[in-house]
């Protein structure tokens, strides 16, 4: 109960806005003591970039995962082609038929096919070993949090002003109220 009452507090303290147009994030903390909001603030950036890069290289493993997958499955697919072509020109060594040659330039094919999905799937698969290995926050920080050296609000100008509109109005209503009671008064002297 306790750890929910501190969370609900937590929340109202702090705020994210994200701009997802021009792929900004703001982060905003407001507390009475500044170094508070400073504080929040940073572990807040903290927390949030180290839970975006987990997702990140998250989905980059993933991948690699899959790749790894595919790469094995095509490698030996790419095995068993180079048995069949060895096993077929070892049958026919001394076989010279369109009908060989054929048989020989379709089985080459499918071996070179092969091949070339098994490297490419070999380079992917590095490609995306380097970029998990290589990768950097993708945050770029425009404005570091700061300690504030005033408070954001309650702003004292719109304060005064404010509280200086209601009391005029309390006073020209008073003045109003006062006057017409006073001419009641008169006329029932006046009557009297």
């Amino acid at each position: 109960l306790a750890e929910k009452n501190f969370i609900n507090v937590l929340k109202n303290k702090y705020y994210i806005d994200i701009d997802e147009f021009n792929s900004y994030v703001t982060i905003t903390a407001k507390s009475e003591d500044p170094n508070i909001a400073y504080l929040l603030t940073e572990f807040i950036f903290e927390n949030l970039q180290d839970e975006v890069m987990d997702m990140y290289l998250e989905n980059k493993k993933e991948i690699l995962n899959l790749n790894t997958i595919n790469l094995e499955e095509k490698k030996e697919e790419y095995e068993q082609y180079q048995k069949e072509l060895s096993l077929f020109k070892d049958q026919n060594i001394n076989i010279a038929s369109n009908l060989y040659l054929s048989e020989l330039t379709k089985i080459e094919n499918k071996v070179n096919l092969s091949y070339n999905v098994y490297l490419n799937l070999s380079n992917l698969h590095e490609q995306l070993k380097i970029d998990i290995s290589k990768y950097s926050p993708i945050f770029t920080i425009v404005q570091r949090p700061h300690v504030p050296y005033k408070k954001s609000f309650p702003n004292s100008l719109i304060f005064i002003f404010f509280s200086f509109f209601i009391g005029l109005i309390f006073v020209l209503f008073y003045n109003y109220y006062s006057n017409v009671e006073f001419k009641k008064y008169l006329i029932k002297q006046i009557k009297i």
